[in-house]
């Protein structure tokens, strides 16, 4: 008897093995087929992707395309200028507006969202804002015909007398935009909580209400005419994230504004401030030897430059560096990685940029970089998910 029973064991461990023999490859194949595609599906639902968006102001279609080929799929969001307002508050469609541009763009996965502006002329937005039954009508007509995926609000110069007729301009775009559409609203930057003028023309929680995202233009802190100092230091921008988040606007609805341009200022006074690309700029650094400086108090970028006399550098725009010293402030790749860390730090959608073909090609191998680890789905990530869709289903 015990030697039978010892044989029977033999007997069904044998089957057993042979049957796990059998079966493991299979239910291997089986499941890592079920996780690979549960793992894709879940790469294309995230809800905390980083975003990446840039304004496209100077050039046509053809140096947009450029441009956009240069970002190296940095890009998912593209913001042209198609919108203009006129005198009287109404739509002008500029002649930038190209189908076959958008038609490529979306055979990229990159969406087309044109920029609505006034060009700082309060008359015209202060109209707009007075006709915005129609020009709601007009800018969602246009986005209908022309296969566009939303609308950028970037009506700027008005003041706190127009913060609610802002909102409900936006609200009507809302309510008249088809599903899937998205609207953003361009918005200062507020670091010190100013409630009157133009800082106070947005209300920034109500807008946050009825809009995709705010993009707070956090630059420009010195301008042409001030006295020289960075673009957008990181105190400058982090206060202003600051007050978006202070007002109830959520982290996800928020994308920072970021400067591909830097400002210069000649020891003579005779430029003050004076915008022109970082592209531009680094060049006549390289040219003419600058000095670059990385200021630790600002994590902003100064450069010292000399043009020797007799001799000039056109940095674009109508701006030519003349013999002389000169002080310049911009962010190049060391600065912007300082801001980038913001928008990990505060859980922000993403970033946009004015202007996209005022970078060099750095800011593109930055950028491919810093999406790359922001986008990252850990083990985990996809698992936790994985749980959380089974228990739903």
């Amino acid at each position: 008897m015990t030697n039978y029973i010892k044989k029977g064991d033999k007997i069904v461990n044998l089957s057993n093995k042979l049957i796990s023999f059998l079966l493991l490859p299979a239910l291997f194949v089986y499941f890592f087929t079920s996780f690979s595609q549960l793992a894709l599906s879940y790469s294309f639902e995230q809800d905390d992707k980083v975003i990446n968006m840039s304004y496209m102001y100077f050039g046509d279609s053809e140096e947009f395309m450029n441009n956009t080929k240069a970002a190296e799929g940095c890009l998912n969001t593209v913001i042209p200028s198609y919108f203009d307002i006129d005198k009287d508050g109404e739509l002008v469609i500029t002649n930038k507006l190209d189908p076959k541009f958008i038609e490529k763009m979306h055979s990229q996965d990159i969406k087309v969202v044109p920029f609505l502006s006034n060009h700082w002329n309060r008359e015209a937005g202060e109209k707009a804002l007075e006709n915005r039954e129609k020009l709601a009508t007009e800018i969602v007509e246009a986005i209908n015909k022309y296969n566009l995926d939303g609308v950028n609000v970037d009506i700027e110069n008005l003041s706190e007398t127009n913060r609610d007729d802002y909102v409900k301009l936006v609200k009507l775009l809302r309510e008249k935009l088809p599903e899937g559409k998205e609207i953003s609203v361009a918005v200062v930057a507020n670091p010190n909580g100013w409630t009157k003028g133009w800082h106070g023309s947005y209300d920034y929680k109500k807008l946050s209400q009825v809009a995709d995202y705010l993009i707070i233009m956090a630059y420009d802190e010195h301008w042409e005419g001030s006295e020289s100092g960075p673009v957008a230091s990181i105190s400058f921008v982090e206060d202003s994230i600051k007050y978006a988040l202070s007002k109830g606007v959520p982290a996800q609805r928020l994308i920072l504004g970021v400067p591909f341009y830097g400002r210069i200022w000649k020891v003579d006074d005779t430029l003050k401030g004076r915008g022109a690309a970082n592209d531009s700029i680094l060049k006549a650094v390289e040219e003419y030897d600058g000095e670059i400086i990385f200021d630790e108090d600002s994590k902003s970028t100064k450069i010292l430059l000399n043009i020797p006399n007799g001799q000039a550098f056109e940095v674009g725009y109508n701006t030519t560096l003349t013999e002389g010293d000169y002080e310049i402030w911009l962010e190049d790749s060391r600065a912007l990685n300082e801001k980038l860390k913001l928008v990990s730090k505060y859980n922000l959608k993403g970033t946009s940029s004015w202007s996209l073909s005022q970078a060099p090609k750095e800011t593109w191998e930055l950028y491919g970089q810093w999406l790359s680890s922001q986008n990252e789905v850990s083990l985990e990530d996809i698992i936790f998910s994985l749980s959380n869709q089974h228990l739903k289903g």
